[in-house]
């Protein structure tokens, strides 16, 4: 459940996998020390407790939010926290019990800091806007190969005032592609907006629904197609998207909408299946909480990917899958 706990964090490489959605950023405050730290009685109920009560409190699904605090709390009572544990351990048990309730990938437990630890002293948001710029904005590669065929792989969709302009040079470099390949094989999600962002390039249609995201409480938020400047949307021309059982999230999504727009053929392994957006609330006991807040609702029929991922028509192993999508782009080509 590491794993798990680190893609909420929405981490860069070098400091984990890039996994999250409508998650806030967080740096890597995180010692591998911090993490084995035993945690005495008191620490190990109090986050419990804590923990239990904010996710009864702010998990979009009331009842769902409220049977999954019971289950912390039985589980509580009957003795399963008693420890000895380290505190990474803690949360990896407690993300697999949260999980185990509502089934929910997005709902998990992080080590934030060492229990009374103060905040770290390097600025977030100074390394966050040092990985924007060493990622550029989560754009791994922008390129047409000899035949007309251009790839752009996106493994993190930054927030859309780190990423606009990032992504416009790299779709002014595709513009002359004949088919397009997206790759979001190592996609962990990110911002909703800019994955909204991303589909307005492919879709050429300012304005269109794409999804809602309805909260707990309050008024849904609909997202939209952007206006592109400068003829850089494009609609028409053939395109491929690359799916791995490591895509996550927001990255699910954008394969998602785009095939029920009947837009994109996707081609690659099916997706874990982790739509429900949350954000990160911090525990005083050194934990960091990631719960769904919201749930998705596709502008096409209402759905979303939750519990079920996205399905490739063309199924094959994410190792080969940009070599498949190569032989279909060349004959659709041919056929254009």
């Amino acid at each position: 459940m590491v794993a798990t706990a680190r893609r909420e964090r929405g981490e860069p490489p070098g400091c984990g996998a890039f996994h999250c959605l409508l998650v806030s950023w967080m740096l890597c405050a995180v010692t591998l020390a911090a993490e084995a730290q035993p945690l005495d009685r008191r620490t190990i109920d109090a986050t419990v407790i804590a923990i239990a009560a904010r996710v009864d409190r702010e998990y979009f699904d009331a009842g769902d939010g409220a049977r999954a605090a019971a289950g912390l709390r039985r589980r509580l009572a009957d003795g399963r926290y008693e420890g000895p544990f380290a505190a990474g351990t803690l949360a990896d048990v407690l993300t697999r019990d949260l999980q185990t309730e509502t089934r929910d990938q997005h709902l998990a437990v992080m080590v934030a800091a060492a229990p009374g630890a103060v905040s770290p002293p390097r600025s977030t948001d100074d390394g966050r806007a040092e990985t924007v710029r060493r990622t550029r904005a989560g754009i791994e590669r922008a390129a047409i190969d000899a035949e007309g065929i251009g790839v752009l792989r996106i493994n993190f969709f930054f927030r859309p005032n780190e990423a606009r302009e990032y992504l416009a040079e790299a779709m002014r470099t595709l513009a002359p592609a004949r088919a397009l390949i997206l790759d979001v094989r190592g996609n962990g999600g990110g911002s909703p907006e800019t994955a909204a962002l991303v589909m307005s390039y492919l879709i050429e249609k300012p304005g269109s629904r794409l999804f809602t995201i309805v909260p707990r409480e309050g008024a849904p938020t609909e997202y939209r197609t952007h206006t592109i400047p400068d003829g850089l949307a494009n609609g028409r021309r053939p395109l491929f998207v690359l799916t791995s059982s490591t895509t996550f999230s927001a990255g699910e999504g954008v394969a998602f909408l785009l095939q029920q727009l009947r837009r994109a053929v996707v081609i690659g392994e099916p997706t874990p299946g982790a739509a429900n957006p949350g954000r990160p609330y911090p525990i005083d006991t050194g934990f960091v909480v990631t719960i769904p807040n919201g749930r998705v609702r596709s502008a096409i029929d209402g759905t979303n990917w939750e519990g079920r991922g996205v399905t490739p028509e063309v199924a094959t192993a994410a190792s080969v899958a940009l070599d498949v999508a190569l032989d279909h782009a060349r004959r659709a080509i041919q056929r254009h």
